[in-house]
């Protein structure tokens, strides 16, 4: 179950920056203004968090009982994401990111 973690923690943040990358270079769509990616590589780190499908499967894919350990790494992986992302935001927040001069 442990080798399952670091996939949960770096699947999500590394699908969405790759599949935004590939749209914005396409040409299907641009990044709203005011938003880098920094800010993309933060929202894909907290979008780890979500853990509804994993434990779905898990509960799938394991007999009724045998999910206890399944679930500690879903929680922990998304306890993990959480405050990865959150580190990250609040590193390059604290560098004056969305914030024009005038302000």
């Amino acid at each position: 179950m442990t080798l399952s973690r670091p996939f949960l923690v770096a699947g999500k943040p590394a699908g969405i920056l790759l599949f935004s990358a590939a749209a914005v270079a396409s040409g299907l769509c641009v990044l709203p203004e005011g938003v880098d990616w920094r800010a993309m590589t933060g929202a894909g780190m907290l979008a780890g968090i979500g853990f509804t499908m994993s434990l779905f499967v898990a509960h799938l894919a394991f007999a009724p009982g045998n999910t206890d350990q399944a679930v500690i790494a879903v929680l922990a992986s998304s306890a993990l994401a959480g405050t990865a992302g959150l580190l990250y935001l609040r590193y390059y927040g604290s560098r004056g990111y969305g914030h024009s001069e005038g302000e």
